[in-house]
């Protein structure tokens, strides 16, 4: 197995290291790190440095995989993904990132199935099991999911992510108090991360709970100056707490400091300094990246619809929210959550009959 190096072999066997030992080994390892500081073009050269030093090396088209996941070239990644598997058809590790590659195209049954098939292989490997988690939340699938998320959870119990995982299912099965208890704890193994807050803030949000909405959101938003898109909940949150003017002066506060991005022109037209058309327009340009743009620009929509009380238009914006079906997407149940709850009362009068 490659997870033991050749210089344990000689302490467990007491036989001498591989005469010939993997060169491109040592590279490999110093691109994931460079990988998990941020450093994704470094990481790249790296694979690419490994594959140099030895054509067939399964970690480092796993590297450069990664890499190319990280950058969205979800098909690059695949195709990596399907060359260190022919090289190491036995090592889950290609089949995980296979999943992960098939994730980001959307193809959410062909994802869990790639993920099912690392944990055979790799049994402990945490990221298998929480990318069929992630599948199946995808799909709607939530009592697997929630049992791949457990498992998960138990393997890295120091791992915020998979208890997020968990909240997430826990949320979809409507146990609402025990998905925030999920956060809790996830706030708990690691207070700086953004994600339990962010989940919590969803969660809170998506039952009408502003107030606690806002404050999650805050956090998040503190814990994770880089991610805007909590700043574009905050706003949302304020304004069905205390109108539109307070939450428009934070808007146009934060307006010249956001990065560049999808959440940029969310926010200028939020900010009333863009239509509904060229935001729709920008998200089918994006669609092919990212195709959960759409449900999302529709959320936004009906968001900002609602903040002006024209519960007719929002109801429209939030059906075609739901309708994108992209249940990956906070917008889209934060969308079905909207028309399940506030705007019922909306849909019922559609579906009545006028005399």
């Amino acid at each position: 197995m490659r997870l033991i190096s050749s210089c344990l072999l000689v302490v467990l066997l007491g036989v001498p290291a591989a005469a010939h030992p993997d060169p491109a080994r040592a590279v490999v390892a110093q691109g994931f790190a460079r990988l998990a500081r941020g450093d994704v073009q470094g990481a790249l050269a790296a694979a690419n440095q490994a594959l140099k030093l030895n054509p067939k090396s399964a970690g480092a088209h796993d590297l450069r995989g990664n890499a190319r996941l990280q950058q969205g070239d979800a098909d690059g990644a695949l195709d990596d993904g399907q060359q260190a598997e022919k090289l190491d058809p036995v090592d889950g590790t290609a089949m995980d990132l296979r999943s992960a590659a098939r994730y980001a195209m959307r193809d959410y049954a062909d994802a869990a199935s790639q993920a099912r098939r690392a944990t055979q292989y790799r049994p402990q490997m945490v990221s298998a099991w929480l990318h069929l988690s992630q599948a199946g939340i995808a799909q709607g699938n939530y009592p697997p999911a929630l049992e791949a998320a457990q498992r998960a959870a138990a393997l890295g119990p120091r791992n915020v992510e998979p208890l997020v995982a968990v909240a997430r299912c826990q949320a979809g099965l409507g146990d609402v108090s025990d998905a925030l208890a999920s956060c809790k704890k996830a706030t708990g193994l690691n207070p700086k991360s953004p994600m339990p807050y962010a989940f919590a803030g969803l969660v809170e949000y998506n039952r009408g709970h502003w107030k606690a909405a806002l404050s999650d959101y805050q956090t998040a938003a503190r814990l994770s100056p880089r991610a805007p898109q909590f700043r574009l909940r905050v706003y949302l949150c304020q304004g069905r707490l205390n109108g539109l003017k307070q939450a428009m002066g934070d808007l146009q506060a934060f307006l010249p400091t956001s990065s560049p991005g999808w959440p940029q022109p969310v926010a200028n037209y939020l900010a009333g300094q863009t239509d509904e058309n060229a935001l729709l327009k920008l998200a089918d340009s994006l669609a092919e990246q990212a195709p959960a743009r759409r449900c999302e620009a529709w959320f936004y929509i009906g968001s900002a619809a609602l903040l002006h009380h024209d519960t007719i238009k929002a109801t429209t914006a939030f059906q075609r929210a739901v309708r994108t079906a992209a249940m990956d997407s906070d917008a889209w149940s934060s969308a079905q959550a909207a028309l399940k709850s506030e705007l019922k009362s909306e849909l019922k009068a559609e579906l009545t009959p006028h005399s």
